[in-house]
């Protein structure tokens, strides 16, 4: 319909459906590939943590952030995969932080209303959150920020709703200490 023309896909929980678009026709048959891999990894993983969530609505800077983490998976041989840079999602994320228009602390408590307000946006800084919070945490020795995943996705099912289980997920950490360190991993 009217409201999702701007998606090249959508799962949709109250219908059990996922929506896949065959994309821009002008683009090339590589671009058309590309597209539709990400596109079904995106959606994909949005219907797969519904299920595994045990139908949960989830905050949007989880699920959002995640499923775009998991887009940008490559599977070089049949038997390796790994998760890179997506390079548009990278590409807004530098624009942003040469604005300085980074605010993770307003980001995770953004309902989906707000978070697809602002969509470019937003799911750039999702997808660079979730990098940081998988693979860049680890990296620079965060290993509290790289807990904050797993305990959202805990709280959640134990029962808590999107709004408790990102609380839960963030206690202990100072936002404004997380967002320089969450800077500094991009800058360098």
């Amino acid at each position: 319909g009217k409201d999702y023309q701007w998606t090249s896909g959508l799962w949709m929980p109250s219908l059990k459906e996922l929506l896949i678009s065959p994309g821009n026709s002008r683009a090339s048959i590589q671009q058309k590939k590309m597209s539709l891999e990400n596109t079904v990894t995106h959606e994909g993983f949005h219907q797969y943590i519904f299920y595994a969530s045990n139908h949960k609505n989830l905050a949007p800077w989880f699920n959002e952030g995640t499923a775009d983490f998991f887009g940008s998976i490559a599977f070089p041989t049949s038997r390796t995969f790994r998760i890179g840079l997506s390079s548009y999602r990278h590409s807004i994320y530098k624009k942003l932080a040469k604005k300085g228009d980074i605010d993770i602390a307003s980001l995770i408590v953004y309902d989906q209303k707000q978070y697809y307000a602002a969509s470019d946006k937003n799911y750039a800084l999702g997808w660079a959150l979730m990098f940081y919070l998988y693979k860049g945490a680890w990296v620079t020795g965060k290993m509290n920020y790289s807990k904050i995943p797993y305990k959202y996705y805990n709280a959640i099912i134990a029962g808590k709703d999107a709004r408790e289980a990102t609380k839960e997920a963030w206690k202990g950490i100072n936002t404004s200490t997380f967002q320089q360190d969450f800077e500094k991993f991009w800058k360098t």
